[in-house]
């Protein structure tokens, strides 16, 4: 059975700000490989996450609360993690 996983990672579009995702993303990868993996980030500029192997899709969603809630019904994810600082 392949899992769906969304993670959502820092609001903020700075490289610094994407490395520190890498450890949890690799580490999900190494003990999730069957997965599919979902970064959803709320910047437009989100191809590192794909061009480092990291995940397999990503998904940019807007700062509207409802479009997000739209984009989670349709997704259905089994897991969901949250990299963002409350």
């Amino acid at each position: 059975m392949i899992m769906k996983i969304g993670v959502f990672v820092q609001n903020r579009d700075y490289f610094g700000a994407k490395i520190v995702h890498i450890p949890f993303l690799y580490s999900l990868n190494k003990n999730y490989g069957n997965s599919e993996i979902i970064v959803l980030t709320p910047y437009k500029n989100n191809d590192f996450f794909i061009k480092t192997g990291l995940c397999k899709r990503v998904i940019y969603y807007p700062s509207n609360l409802f479009s997000l809630i739209k984009i989670l019904n349709k997704e259905k994810f089994d897991f969901i993690f949250s990299l963002r600082h409350v």
